[in-house]
């Protein structure tokens, strides 16, 4: 990406990998959902990771896009703010789906594709 002149010297610098830590996998309980035996939500972290400065420079491009889609949800109460105006007509039916394994799932190609053309818009 240097070579193209798509990465300025400061960048190329910030992104060249110099750690050879690995990513920190630790999980944190589930306690709010009442799971008996209790379950546990994995968290890594890549703070100081070899990987770290490209998550970084990349949640730096992608945070200005945040919120700024009509579906963007901030919080619960948010969601409940905007649920309550919704008018179910007759013959519809409310459906709700509980999110599990939501960035497993995601097709990445598809999430590439999204996210160039939101940086392009």
């Amino acid at each position: 990406m240097k070579k193209e002149h798509k990465l300025n010297e400061q960048q190329y610098r910030r992104l060249y990998p110099t750690s050879e830590n690995l990513s920190r996998l630790y999980c944190t309980p589930k306690i709010h959902k009442g799971a008996n035996p209790l379950k546990l939500r994995p968290i890594v972290d890549y703070t100081g990771s070899i990987t770290y400065e490209t998550s970084r420079m990349l949640a730096d491009i992608l945070q200005p896009l945040v919120g700024q889609s009509e579906y963007h949800v901030l919080n619960s109460k948010d969601f409940v703010e905007d649920i309550t105006k919704v008018k179910i007509g007759q013959g519809e039916i409310f459906n709700s789906h509980d999110v599990v394994s939501l960035f497993t799932k995601t097709p990445i190609r598809d999430a590439l594709q999204i996210i160039r053309k939101r940086l392009l818009e």
